[in-house]
């Protein structure tokens, strides 16, 4: 017999191998297999067979399988979605597979102690340390997610060498993602209402207008009914910290709960990949868990599915809930994407009758009163007196950051991105000061001397840690942020979203989110109706709004009852449809940073010989580091972009990119 594999190489095709063997030809598809590849051995994923030799080659030539595991890691139907997953988002068909495979199976990283293994910065000891530019590269790497799994960094390009040398240095932290297993559930779901039980038929529905409180009091129903009837269900978070909470939350209520992530240890991440094959669970999953094994999985839901952590750091660069209509199409399960407030796709899915709204509810309502923003100390003040009043509050700044941006008025200094040539934002991580780039995230440590002329360097506008600082000065009350684990009376975030919210406060105040009415990117306008609208389902009693945008907005029309928010979301697309965004063209965003020699103009040339102007939205350059947004169609250009320019760079394709 002779064998299609995928290997996790970056090339877009798949290899053949022969195999002697008795078994069912199509009982090998999706196995394991061990195969030489030049001058070493790799492992890859069985995707076809044949009885018959490829016309094209020589049978002396073809090399033989080495080794082949006697059960499935993927079925049938998760070869079909892998190689849907490959061709939708051009990526390697065995990079593919490979990222969806559970670390114990990843061949070399086998007996690697790091595998399992999740990372954060240590800032203090950043700010000292002399790096080399791979250390830099790696450090880089962590502007775009504060933690990094040891398999995302192999997948850098990055060795395991430089992940030591960083630990070596202190920069380097793991990160403790074990959890206590529970066994014996405490608590009983109420029975008597009519959700509970029940069973939805295999279509794609949306539930939102809900705070997370009341979707996970409906989770609960729904789970109550798939596990009685010996069913899965798979829900995904966009991260480790809330699929942990929801984990500690849900597992009080049933057995046979399971999290599964890259930041749990190999051997324990295997073991539950075998268990859910064997029995009926819940499993807790993040972007890796999508193509778990689960038995009898009957229901998906993408919780929070508009977040924008829910597109994998590297190859490949898929978008989520694509990836869960390939599951629906292919293994004809029920698929809720779930969300405080539709997505922008989700309203498009209902729209066009192709999702179905899982539980109507009417739009909240409470007392809203809009204040106009006069500056940042008028607010203070305006927040301090109407905090007093209550038992609970939460203040939304709707910016992470301390300040808008760093500059010297001697010299006119101003600290600016190196790469994206933008101001950078002084952030807090780890209760200390770093300077990040709105554009690309890259962090670089924070300096208050000017460079220049060693003059002290003032900081300008203000986020959600600057309102902290602030209200700790200013109240005799405890304030924290919203994702420490107190109960202090004041709350302070700078967003709602993807946040494990299970209580509602008697105030909330929204601080300026007229902030992305002035951001440079066609989504601007989508986060700021986002992050007017969101505050309403978690308050008790009260809503104040400081800003100065016109409240005929439809958004503030939507607040007082006088429009739908369905209006929000036609007038969005209206807008994208007339000046060609997203969705209503796809765009193609394409990034390659140049590890140790600068082909730039190689890349440059390959681009003019390729792509016309018009194909070409926008380019940037700057340190061996190009960011290139098309609008093309030529699919097979972009792979040929891929495998030259891979073994020279770093090359990232992302499909349907979400920040053009």
């Amino acid at each position: 017999m002779y064998l299609q594999v995928a290997l996790p190489v970056s090339l877009y095709q798949t290899f053949t191998y022969k195999i002697n063997s008795d078994a069912d030809p199509s009982s090998l598809i999706g196995r394991r297999v061990l195969v030489p590849f030049k001058n070493v051995k790799y492992y890859g994923i069985v995707v076809d067979v044949s009885l018959s030799k490829p016309d094209n080659l020589d049978d002396d030539l073809i090399k033989t399988v080495i080794d082949i595991d006697d059960f499935q890691v993927f079925s049938d139907e998760d070869i079909k979605i892998i190689k849907d997953i490959s061709e939708y988002y051009i990526s390697p068909i065995g990079l593919t597979a490979y990222y969806f495979l559970p670390n114990k199976l990843k061949g070399k990283s086998i007996e690697d102690d790091f595998v399992g293994k999740v990372f954060t910065l240590n800032l203090e000891s950043l700010t000292t340390a002399k790096l080399t530019d791979t250390q830099k590269r790696l450090i880089e790497l962590f502007s775009q997610k504060s933690e990094l799994s040891y398999r995302e960094i192999l997948e850098s390009s990055i060795s395991k060498q430089t992940v030591l040398s960083l630990i070596k240095k202190g920069i380097l932290l793991p990160i403790n993602t074990e959890i206590e297993v529970v066994k014996s559930p405490k608590q009983k779901i109420e029975t008597f209402s009519p959700e509970v039980g029940k069973i939805l038929d295999s279509d794609i529905y949306t539930l939102s207008n809900l705070s997370f409180e009341l979707r996970v009091r409906y989770y609960l129903k729904l789970f109550y009914g798939y596990m009685k009837n010996l069913k899965s269900v798979l829900i995904v978070f966009p991260s480790i910290e809330v699929g942990v909470k929801f984990y500690n939350y849900i597992s009080k209520y049933f057995k046979d709960v399971y999290l599964y992530n890259d930041g749990i240890s190999k051997n324990r991440q295997f073991e539950i990949w075998k268990n859910v094959r064997e029995k009926p669970s819940i499993v807790i999953g993040t972007l890796s868990s999508l193509l778990l094994p689960m038995k009898n999985l009957s229901l998906l839901i993408i919780e929070y599915e508009s977040s924008e952590s829910y597109r994998s750091l590297l190859t490949p660069k898929f978008d989520i809930k694509r990836a869960a209509y390939l599951i629906w199409k292919h293994k004809n399960i029920p698929v809720i994407f779930s969300d405080t407030l539709y997505s922008l796709e989700s309203f498009m899915l209902v729209d066009s009758k192709k999702a179905k709204i899982l539980k109507k509810v009417d739009f909240p309502k409470p007392s809203i009163e809009i204040y106009p923003f006069k500056g940042l100390n008028r607010a203070i003040q305006n927040i301090v007196r109407i905090v007093k009043n209550y038992d609970s509050s939460l203040i939304v700044v709707n910016k992470s950051y301390l300040a808008s941006f760093v500059h010297c008025e001697r010299c006119g200094f101003e600290w600016l991105c190196d790469r994206c040539e933008v101001p950078l934002k002084v952030v807090v991580k780890k209760g200390r000061k770093v300077l990040k780039c709105p554009e690309c995230s890259k962090t670089v440590p924070y300096s208050k001397i000017c460079p220049n002329c060693d003059n002290i360097l003032k900081e300008e506008g203000f986020g959600s840690y600057r309102i902290l600082e602030e209200l700790r000065k200013k109240l005799s009350v405890d304030v924290s942020l919203l994702e420490d684990d107190t109960d202090s009376p004041v709350k302070v975030t700078s967003t709602l979203e993807s946040k494990f919210i299970l209580k509602k406060y008697d105030v909330v105040i929204n601080l300026y989110p007229d902030f992305f009415k002035t951001v440079e990117n066609y989504r601007a306008n989508e986060k700021f109706y986002r992050s007017v609208l969101m505050p309403l389902f978690y308050i008790k009693d009260r809503y104040i709004l400081f800003s100065n945008v016109d409240t005929k907005e439809t958004v503030f029309q939507v607040l007082q009852g006088n429009q739908k928010i369905e209006d929000i979301y036609i007038s969005e697309l209206e807008f994208r449809k007339r000046y060609g965004y997203p969705p209503a063209v796809k765009l193609t965003k394409v990034e390659i940073f140049f590890r140790k020699k600068d082909y730039s103009q190689d890349l440059k040339q390959f681009l003019v010989q390729n792509f016309s102007d018009k194909e070409i939205i926008y380019q940037f350059s700057s340190n061996r580091y190009f960011k290139i947004i098309l609008n093309t169609q030529k699919r097979e250009i972009l792979k040929k972009l891929y495998e030259t320019f891979s073994s020279k760079a770093k090359v990232s394709i992302e499909v349907n990119t979400k920040d053009a």
